[in-house]
């Protein structure tokens, strides 16, 4: 039964709500995440996602969604709908929840995740201190306008959906929502002192001791606790709405021997470097069993020794053994520093799964701030830009290629845009190539981040490097696949002089380049300098030096999709 409600110009409310919930349901299947009960997850999200658009039914909001002019003004602060919807999520919650210990704050987080689903997260401390009298009045005067005939038409299409004792509710009245509007300040204040309480105690977030004997692990709870619920909300609110139908019946054809069957096409001849190559990709291959043991990895190879083609190779397989010990098949993400990397890194597994057959974004996208929108899956069907961007953003391919400032933006981070993937985190394969590249003030930030997907939600990370840093020590210390030493000591290849003299760029070009010139004729060199100014200097006096051909090459930040740095 239809009602005259909508949620988009295109799509009535109960339709939205019950596709969001479904799609939401999806995202989440039976991933292994720890850190929640998985049945107490599903009833929250069932209410969180069929709770968040609530305010939508006020002739507010229906009035704007369907003016002739939407798109060209806003509909105002009546028109809003997220606060209205939070506070009806928090009291469903909380009926639900009833005398279970963590009532409260499960409660608090269904409302903050309903209240920002439009919007980037804020201070939490902002959040419980911010429901003004303005705020009350406005909302009871949208209370006044809902549609409440409407609402009673497509009530028992939602109420269906909706966990025990809440399945048994009639429709909601305007006495009940004006009761929840009028106490919420005084459940916002319970929430601000159980905070102030135990943040003086240096407790977690609300008390709750963790499941887990490292209290610096058991800090993350509550925040990745959050970011998960929300990120499934906020994934399924924009593909339901934007992508409509959703590339679901993927074509699972990621086998564990495609990068070994694309070797043998190529028929590489096992000679020089190439047999060092072979030794270490077999080496990291046969370690797979390391995989009973720990989740975290690392690959610690020289510059030119195939680090790249192994990790791959390496994830395939382990991608394999974890789907037969689950059922689930790990998403991969394969995360780089620059951009000029990442396309040459794409493009190497193109043409492995190209040998193989295999195409469509479905199976293999790029995602930074310079990818084209576009999105093909495997029946050919070619999404509209704007709901190819979402696929695209929101990593709903098999394999994702993309940058350490999306990766790290996704587990920490505010912005709604790289929030909404964070489940996508759970049970994946992350691999993080040149790992060094990361800023030493990070370290123990992403460490901690890191372990924690490890641990709590069945996540497996590889990190790739020719100089792994000390990110992981200790007990901490990641799984080696090959033995790194027995490889350096081979490719040992530079020879490192060190002079400290002051000199101009002229005496060094005169002092040092000439002579190198003449004594190596046949020879090519490659000159480095820190800033484009001290190239030109160089290449202008290289010049005077020789009558061979000569190149210069300079490079601004924009080889770098973001600038990680440290600032005090």
């Amino acid at each position: 039964m239809s009602s005259s409600l909508l949620s988009h110009p295109d799509q009535e409310l109960h339709d939205h709500l019950l596709g969001v919930q479904q799609l939401a349901n999806y995202f989440l299947g039976s991933r292994q995440v720890n850190m929640w009960d998985s049945g107490l997850l599903k009833d929250l999200l069932t209410i969180t996602t069929l709770a968040h658009d609530f305010g939508k039914s006020t002739t507010f909001f229906q009035r704007y969604i369907t003016d002739p002019n939407l798109g060209t003004k806003k509909g105002g602060p009546l028109a809003s709908h997220s606060l209205l919807s939070a506070i009806v999520g928090y009291f469903m919650a909380k009926e639900y929840l009833g005398t279970h210990p963590q009532a409260t704050k499960l409660s608090f987080f269904i409302y903050l995740a309903i209240k920002r689903h439009h919007g980037n997260l804020r201070d939490i401390s902002d959040e419980y201190a911010s429901f003004s009298n303005k705020d009350r009045e406005l909302l009871l005067k949208q209370i006044q306008a809902i549609d409440y005939s409407s609402l009673k038409i497509i009530w028992p299409q939602l109420i269906n959906k909706l966990p025990a004792p809440l399945n048994q509710w009639p429709p909601l009245k305007r006495g009940t929502l004006e009761k929840w509007v009028n106490d919420f300040k005084g459940e916002l204040r319970q929430v601000r002192m159980l905070w102030l309480q135990n943040t003086s105690r240096g407790t977690p977030l609300f008390g709750e001791q963790p499941d887990t004997h490292d209290i610096d692990i058991g800090d993350l709870q509550d925040y990745f606790q959050f970011l998960f619920l929300y990120s499934l909300l906020l994934d399924a609110d924009k593909n339901q709405a934007g992508v409509k139908n959703y590339p679901r019946a993927l074509n699972d054809a990621l086998t564990e021997n495609l990068v070994d069957n694309f070797k043998k096409k190529k028929k590489w001849k096992q000679v020089g470097i190439n047999i060092l190559r072979e030794k270490a990709y077999q080496e990291i291959a046969g370690n797979l069993q390391l995989a009973d043991h720990g989740k975290i990895f690392s690959i610690t190879l020289p510059t030119g020794l195939g680090k790249t083609l192994a990790a791959y190779n390496f994830a395939f397989k382990l991608r394999e053994k974890r789907f037969n010990e689950s059922g689930i098949a790990p998403k991969i993400i394969y995360a780089l520093p620059f951009l000029t990397v990442i396309d040459q890194n794409y493009q190497v597994l193109s043409d492995i799964l190209h040998a193989e057959g295999i195409s469509g974004h479905h199976v293999l996208t790029k995602h930074h701030h310079l990818a084209d929108p576009e999105f093909i899956d495997g029946d050919e069907v070619n999404y509209q830009p704007n709901a190819a961007k979402l696929l695209i953003e929101g990593w709903a391919s098999q394999i994702v290629v993309t940058t350490f400032m999306q990766l790290f933006n996704t587990l920490i981070g505010w912005r709604n845009s790289s929030l909404r993937r964070f489940h996508r985190l759970s049970q994946a394969i992350i691999i993080i190539d040149e790992i060094q590249a990361i800023p030493i003030c990070y370290w123990n930030l992403v460490q901690k981040a890191l372990e924690y997907l490890a641990q709590h939600m069945s996540t497996d990370i590889i990190l790739v490097t020719a100089t792994l840093p000390k990110i992981f020590t200790g007990t901490s210390a990641a799984l080696e696949l090959s033995q790194p030493k027995k490889y350096f000591t081979k490719m040992n290849r530079v020879k490192m002089e060190i002079n400290l003299s002051r000199r101009t760029i002229e005496q060094f070009a005169h002092d040092e380049i000439k002579k190198e010139l003449l004594a190596n004729p046949n020879k090519s060199f490659l000159f480095i300098m820190n800033t484009i100014s001290s190239a030109k200097e160089l290449y202008r006096e290289i010049e005077k030096l020789t009558n061979e051909p000569i190149g210069l090459l300079v490079s601004s930040k924009s080889r770098q999709v973001s600038h990680l740095s440290c600032s005090r």
